[in-house]
């Protein structure tokens, strides 16, 4: 039997635990959220321009909290073993 080396272990994980992928996913927007900040900053952006930025923001957040909520709620219907 060939041995795993530990990247491949790794990867493993990543596909059988769900709130690595959450994360990765998380970090992800936080980057694309610091570069569209960043790129457009001093552009002269005013409330009218960031207001529908928070809007899609706060609407994918309790998006986020509504699926994590019932994936709770799964989690918690199923028997223990």
């Amino acid at each position: 039997m060939k041995k795993e080396h530990s990247h491949a272990a790794f990867w493993t994980s990543v596909r059988t635990h769900p709130g690595i992928r959450v994360a990765c996913a998380i970090a992800i927007m936080g980057v694309i959220a610091l570069t569209i900040i960043t790129t457009n900053y001093d552009s002269g952006w005013g409330a009218a321009q960031w207001g529908p930025v928070a809007a899609w923001v706060s609407g994918l957040l309790t998006a986020l909290a509504v699926s994590v909520a019932l994936w709770q709620g799964l989690s918690l219907n199923t028997p223990m073993k």
